[in-house]
């Protein structure tokens, strides 16, 4: 039964962060996590329909109280919710997303020694059953059985990209935000030609969805949060430099935010964590 109220809670991606917030602990909670952004985010593959079918991880972490940055402060495990999705179109709509959690009610979720595992059994129409059994490999890939609904298949995951593109947009890549204090990371990936997506990473909480839109003559908007399901997301609108290695614009004002401007770089890997960026 407790498996039927997570899936069913957490079918629309707007309700991911109030919804599937289990009400147990997690089974590996106050583990050590060596790489945060590497247990986060969104690794997909074509669906053989036209879309895409994938995973998006989300992962809860606790550091020492004084500590304002992740690189270097020993981090542990609180809490990994699991999205399994079929998207037929370059973003991701309702009723294309089911999340779960590591604990009993969340939805029994499992990870072990580079292992992704989940099993459910649907009863009900607007919920899929699906059954996962992943495992993670070098080069930021899971590799083995994926089912969700009609689609049962093994796979490999990679993370989403352009099938093909002759070039790449200047803001696909790792962003670190060098304006404020604290620590603020997005990850921007093309999912179709100029359709981009992504996810961020804050302080202890990574791999948030986020919604990314050409704002014309070259600007972007990059709307943090925008599908936490609690107030407030937060809204960027940066330009990139001719380089593609800086940007800057401006946090305009909102629901709990303040205008001012901002800036970001581009890091050379995929982490924000990572002191040799």
């Amino acid at each position: 039964m407790s498996r039927v109220i997570a899936a069913t809670a957490v079918t629309f991606v707007g309700l991911l962060t109030c919804a599937v917030q289990a009400q147990e602990e997690s089974f590996y909670f106050g583990q050590p996590v060596q790489h945060p952004e590497g247990l986060s985010g969104v690794w997909e593959t074509a669906d053989g329909q036209g879309g895409a079918i994938g995973i998006h991880l989300l992962l809860d972490t606790s550091i020492p109280a004084d500590a304002t940055a992740p690189a270097g402060a020993p981090q542990s495990w609180q809490d990994l919710q699991l999205g399994v999705f079929d998207r037929r179109g370059p973003i991701i709509q309702r009723g294309e997303l089911n999340y779960f959690g590591d604990s009993p009610r969340g939805g029994e979720v499992r990870f072990k020694d580079g292992r992704l595992t989940l099993h459910f059994v649907s009863t009900m129409v607007d919920a899929p059953s699906i059954d996962l059994d992943l495992v993670q490999q070098p080069g930021d890939r899971w590799v083995g059985r994926l089912h969700r609904g009609w689609f049962d298949s093994q796979v490999m995951l990679r993370r989403p990209e352009v099938e093909g593109a002759a070039g790449t947009s200047p803001i696909v890549g790792t962003w670190s935000e060098s304006s404020s204090p604290g620590y603020t990371c997005m990850h921007i990936v093309e999912q179709a030609p100029n359709e981009f997506s992504g996810w961020s990473d804050s302080l202890k909480h990574y791999g948030e969805l986020m919604k990314v839109r050409p704002a014309g003559d070259g600007w972007f908007s990059f709307e943090l949060y925008a599908h936490s399901g609690v107030c407030c997301s937060h809204t960027f609108i940066g330009l990139p430099d001719a380089h593609g290695d800086r940007m800057e614009g401006l946090w305009p004002s909102g629901l709990k935010q303040a205008p001012h401007q901002g800036s970001w770089r581009k890091m050379r890997g995929d982490s924000c964590v990572t002191e040799s960026n």
